[in-house]
């Protein structure tokens, strides 16, 4: 999967899949090939951060997790 379609599957992800695609963007991040889209690749993580903890919250108040 390319770069660009990681992060459009990223920003398409649901609260159940976000800590999933959080893992792949940090990785991509992290590379070299990953450079490029550095700006794209925040938006995701930023985005998909706020979903992961959004989850975590929710469980915290229903007891779940």
């Amino acid at each position: 999967m390319h770069i660009v379609d990681v992060i459009e599957q990223a920003m398409k992800s649901h609260d159940g899949k976000a800590a999933l695609w959080l893992q792949r963007i940090i990785i991509l991040q992290n590379a070299p090939e990953g450079r490029p889209h550095a700006r794209a690749l925040s938006v995701a993580k930023a985005y998909l951060e706020e979903l992961v903890s959004r989850r975590t919250d929710v469980e915290a108040d229903t007891g779940q997790g």
